[in-house]
């Protein structure tokens, strides 16, 4: 063969191969936030920190990699979207799983435990319904009703309420979220004719998984326990120390 055609085959080949990786390196990505604005460019670096995107009219725009929602490539997206404020994208997060609200039915336990010798722990389980609204990606305010009886003594009812403030992360978005919650509870124990309030703030501490329409978590809360202590001194007329924990496993419709 001519050398200076396999030269020249050579070199067409090496234009072809070059252009292919300069089409691949300059392709377009469209970027998601979680605040609802999207840009669109050439994605120039990213880090576990930042990303820099080249937009079409040659600016630089850097934004952090934890404020991304997503990231695809090749997505055409109207200049007329481009611009669209938060409000206007709400269809888009909803194909993507973006929900602020969700209410949920799940299985609810309260364990009261005292350090005297001869008294018996109260054990009490049924379920719950709960509602959750995200203020923000990372705080969210849980409320519901909670309807029990007591193991060992069926004859005890428990109905009350809580409500929360929650600290954490994807309360809105699809993925895992770990949080942490301060707020109060409100219920009453009735034993026939015989009813008893009780009251107080409690820690709280859960994880879950967020679908795009469903939801499933798991959460336990530490109550205050000044209210049992004296209903028990105020009863058998001895102190004694005591603790509450509940806890709820929820499934939940996210909207």
């Amino acid at each position: 063969m001519n050398k200076g055609f396999l030269y020249l085959l050579v070199f067409i080949f090496g234009i072809f191969v070059s252009s292919e990786l300069f089409a691949q390196d300059k392709s377009e990505h469209t970027i998601y936030m979680k605040n609802g604005s999207i840009i669109r460019g050439e994605i120039i670096k990213i880090n576990p920190k930042e990303i820099r995107i080249k937009t079409k009219n040659g600016s630089i725009v850097v934004v952090k990699f934890k404020e991304v929602n997503s990231i695809k490539e090749g997505v055409k997206t109207s200049e007329e979207e481009l611009v669209k404020p938060p409000s206007k994208l709400k269809k888009n997060y909803s194909q993507e799983g973006y929900f602020k609200h969700s209410i949920g039915i799940g299985s609810y336990a309260l364990s009261i435990t005292n350090n005297h010798p001869y008294y018996e722990n109260d054990n009490l389980g049924g379920f719950a319904f709960f509602g959750t609204s995200a203020f923000t990606h990372n705080i969210a305010l849980r409320y519901g009703f909670f309807f029990l009886k007591h193991n060992d003594y069926s004859e005890i009812d428990n109905n009350g309420f809580e409500m929360q403030v929650l600290f954490g992360n994807n309360f809105d978005l699809v993925g895992f979220k770990i949080y942490g919650g301060i707020g109060f509870f409100s219920e009453t124990w009735e034993y026939y004719y015989v009813s008893q309030d009780f009251s107080g703030f409690q820690l709280s501490g859960g994880l879950g998984y967020n679908w795009k329409r469903i939801a499933l978590e798991y959460w336990f809360s530490i109550r205050q326990a000044d209210d049992y202590e004296a209903f028990i001194e105020d009863t058998v007329g001895e102190s004694m120390e005591m603790a509450a924990v509940s806890g709820c496993l929820l499934l939940s419709f996210r909207f």
